[in-house]
C-alpha cells in the first residue's frame, strides 16, 4: 500500500514547455521596453523549438544586431529565472491532487531546478495548498540536484514511511529516479508531451518501473488499483 506520494514539478505536475513561453514573453517585454518591440518572443521561441537549449538569448541579439556583454545576457536569464510564471496545474492533475490529499495520504515534492525559479513556480501552481513538504535541491546547492540521493533519503527519514510505501513520479529518465530506485521506492515515470528532458533509452538503474503519458493517468491508475486509497 502507498502511504507516501513524491512528485517531481516540471513536466510532472505542469507543463514546463509553459514556463519556458512564459519566462520568454518576460524577457520579450524587457528588452522592447529597451530596444524596442522587435519579436523578440517568437524568436527565443522559434530557436526553442528547433532544439536550442542553451544561448537563445545570444542568437536572438545577433540576430537583431543588438550590441551586448556578459552582463546583459546575466540580466535576461535573471528576469527568465525571477519572473512570475504564467503556469497552472493541469484540471485533472488538480482534481486527483485534492481527492488524494483529502483521503489522508501523505504528499511531498523533491525537485531541481535554481531556487528563486521553483518559489516562484510553487507559488503560482499554489502547491502548499497540497503538500505536507516540499523538497527543492537547489538550497543546499547544485551538488544535491539529483541523482543525489540526499533528499530521497530525507523525506523518507522525515515521514517515516519503509521504502515499498513509497512512490515517486517524474519526468526525467536522466537523473530523476535513479535516487529514488536506489532506496527501493516505486517508481513513475511521465512521457509528457512537451517533455524537455526526454532520455528514455537508460539502463535499469535509471529507468522507472511503470511509466504513464500523464501524470493524471498516472495517479488514476494507482487509485483505481487501490494503491492509494485508505
Amino acid at each position: 500500500m502507498i502511504e507516501l506520494i513524491v512528485f517531481d514539478i516540471d513536466d510532472t505536475l505542469y507543463s514546463e514547455y509553459d514556463y519556458v513561453v512564459s519566462g520568454f514573453r518576460a524577457v520579450h517585454n524587457y528588452l522592447s521596453s529597451i530596444y524596442g518591440n522587435k519579436d523578440y518572443f517568437n524568436k527565443f521561441l522559434y530557436a526553442f523549438n528547433q532544439g536550442t537549449r542553451q544561448n537563445i538569448f545570444n542568437l536572438v541579439l545577433n540576430d537583431q544586431n543588438i550590441q551586448f556583454d556578459v552582463s546583459v545576457i546575466n540580466k535576461l536569464v535573471g528576469i527568465y529565472r525571477a519572473h512570475t510564471p504564467k503556469i497552472s496545474l493541469k484540471k485533472d492533475i488538480t482534481v486527483l491532487l485534492e481527492r488524494i490529499s483529502t483521503d489522508g495520504k501523505i504528499l511531498a515534492v523533491i525537485s531541481d531546478g535554481y531556487l528563486q525559479s521553483q518559489q516562484k513556480k510553487i507559488e503560482a501552481l499554489k502547491l502548499c495548498k497540497y503538500f505536507n513538504e516540499i523538497y527543492l535541491t537547489d538550497e543546499l546547492g547544485r551538488e544535491y540536484w539529483k541523482p543525489n540521493t540526499y533528499y530521497f533519503e530525507k523525506c523518507q527519514s522525515d515521514f517515516e514511511k519503509k521504502p515499498e510505501n513509497i512512490v515517486y513520479l517524474g519526468d526525467n529518465w536522466g537523473k530523476d529516479f535513479l535516487p529514488a530506485n536506489k532506496l527501493g521506492w516505486f517508481t513513475i515515470g511521465i512521457k509528457s508531451d512537451h517533455n524537455t528532458h526526454i532520455n528514455y533509452q537508460v539502463s535499469d538503474e535509471y529507468a522507472p518501473k511503470m511509466f504513464f503519458y500523464s501524470t493524471g493517468t498516472a495517479i488514476r491508475y494507482l487509485i483505481d488499483n487501490g494503491y492509494i486509497i485508505k
